[in-house]
């Protein structure tokens, strides 16, 4: 639980020096190291979040498994299979999966965020970080749509992500 509160502490902190010493570097360079933060708490996270055993039994059963459509969708199926393809520690699917979390919302946060800081901040505090923790797949399909507004103003870009969100959920 304190970990929390220091990253709470943190936020907070970087808000309030970015607001002293406006500079758009500086903003830059603290939201890139709130989001470090997030990410690294999430990944390196053991025994966190109740579905944490059936995300880690997923992974431990994959193996040379072809998909089936029980418990799982395509896409996390697949990025299990590649993951543990590639890396084969049980945890690497965390690492992995922290990393499209927090990276796409960290990406949608600084190109359409007034106040990415804050928008950090409402990001822990809202429960959607903490959520993430649970709902890894749910969670991956909202970023993906997060980041699709990227394309909102194309005329069929903004699809792929949304698609990629559904082979997740």
């Amino acid at each position: 639980m304190e970990v929390y509160l220091y990253m709470l502490f943190f936020a907070i902190s970087f808000y309030a020096i970015n607001k002293l010493v406006y500079n758009k570097t500086v903003e830059q360079i603290l939201l890139f190291i709130m989001f470090l933060i997030l990410f690294i708490v999430s990944a390196v996270r053991k025994h966190v979040g109740t579905d944490y055993g059936v995300y880690l039994n997923y992974y431990r059963g994959i193996e040379d498994r072809i998909y089936d459509g029980e418990g799982m969708e395509i896409g996390y199926f697949y990025l299990n299979k590649i993951t543990k393809h590639l890396f084969d520690g049980e945890y690497t699917i965390f690492i992995i999966t922290s990393l499209i979390i927090v990276g796409l919302v960290y990406l949608t946060i600084k190109r359409f965020s007034v106040d990415p800081l804050l928008s950090t901040i409402l990001f822990m505090c809202i429960g959607l970080y903490m959520s993430s923790f649970n709902i890894i797949r749910q969670s991956i399909a909202i970023a993906f749509i997060l980041y699709s507004y990227k394309y909102s103003e194309t005329k069929f870009k903004w699809l792929i992500p949304i698609l990629i969100a559904a082979l997740f959920h």
